[in-house]
């Protein structure tokens, strides 16, 4: 049975250290398949750009890699899906062993989540930068350190401030942000 990551975010926009990841995790698990789960345009963030253009970004991200690819059933959702409304479609749709792929920021805070009793049931490689996640039979770790100073956040702050951000997107996504006028500060 094929063993499948995904790694659900935002993506607002993607960077190195989503693509670095994801092919982290495919080779230390070795899994067969990674892929990016986009949320939607209902997810409640601000500075959230449109699904369209976090996927069109995820695309130029994801275009050389064989292993890694999207999966946009939340995109295409019309309704806000929470973390377990994605899960249980995930179980359903997908034929695999399967694991949720997140940040240790995100795994800390799931117990707010709606519905975040029935979570625990699930496999997860959780992205740990501090080191605070304790490994258990349905949780396996694995070091963020090496991409911790790398984040969408920075990304879209070094942009709205007219600085260099080549060190923490790809060209091809740098272009796309700079054609479509993307986290420009708006005066």
């Amino acid at each position: 049975m094929n063993k499948i990551g995904f790694f659900g975010g935002c993506f607002n926009p993607p960077t190195k250290a989503h693509i670095g990841l994801a092919k982290l995790v495919l080779e230390k698990f070795n899994l067969d398949k990674v892929f990016f789960v986009p949320m939607n345009d209902f997810y409640n963030k601000s500075g959230l750009i449109s699904g369209n253009h976090r996927l069109n970004m995820l695309k130029l991200l994801t275009k050389d890699e064989e292993n890694i690819d999207i999966a946009d059933f939340e995109l295409k959702s019309n309704k806000r899906m929470y973390a377990i409304d994605a899960f249980e479609f995930i179980e359903k749709n997908f034929d695999c062993k399967k694991f949720f792929i997140m940040g240790s920021d995100n795994y800390i805070k799931m117990k707010n989540w709606k519905d975040s009793y029935k979570l625990d049931k699930f496999d997860y490689i959780i992205l740990d930068r501090f080191n605070k996640i304790e490994p258990k039979e349905n949780i396996k770790l694995v070091s963020n350190n090496k991409f911790s100073g790398i984040s969408s956040s920075i990304v879209r702050n070094l942009i709205s401030e007219g600085k260099n951000v080549q060190d923490y997107i790809t060209l091809d996504i740098y272009k796309y942000i700079k054609s479509n006028k993307l986290y420009i500060k708006e005066d």
